[in-house]
């Protein structure tokens, strides 16, 4: 009978480390690697090609630009009221628009932060700016495209990023 319990709590334990694994193995971010900078070990993303779902202009093309990702600034260094306080967002939003990039459901890197900055300073709320692109992130961006009378598809692209600099420039 011992035996028979032994042989139970060890295939229990086995199929725990198992599912762990797989876990950890699935959600291994591939897209990114790392690179030495002056001694100091840094996060580089690779390229993320995301579909187009808004119009691109005739003489602009897609460009896929890979970036060091800088630490972000801590709260007490993020603008509070004026529009030239938000000179490094409004410049950050005109790159993407510069880019072309489009984001949906599933993008991550630093260019989702500057939406997800920017969307705590519109509804003036302090949620993690994380750099994933998810649910939570879609339906803010839906609902901000409604509110500015955008089509509200909840992806961003070059026409939301400018109504977003519109609405930072108003501030």
């Amino acid at each position: 009978m011992e035996t028979l319990k032994f042989y139970i709590v060890s295939f229990v334990f086995l199929g725990i480390f198992i599912g762990i694994g797989y876990f950890a193995y699935s959600r291994l971010d591939s897209g990114r690697d790392y690179v030495v900078i002056a001694d100091q070990v840094v996060e580089r993303e690779a390229p993320i090609f995301v579909p187009l779902s808004e119009p691109v202009p005739v003489e602009t093309t897609p460009v896929i630009i890979t970036e060091v990702i800088i630490p972000k600034a801590s709260e007490s260094e993020k603008p509070t009221s004026s529009s030239s306080e938000y000179n490094d967002l409004i410049s950050r939003l005109e790159k993407l628009v510069t880019d072309v990039v489009v984001m949906t459901e599933g993008s991550r890197g630093t260019r989702v932060g500057t939406v997800q900055e920017f969307l705590n300073i519109y509804f003036e709320t302090t949620n993690t700016i994380d750099n994933d692109y998810g649910p939570g992130t879609r339906e803010r961006v839906r609902e901000f495209q409604s509110e500015e009378g955008l089509p509200a598809d909840g992806q961003s692209g070059p026409n939301t990023y400018n109504a977003m600099i519109k609405h930072l420039e108003s501030l």
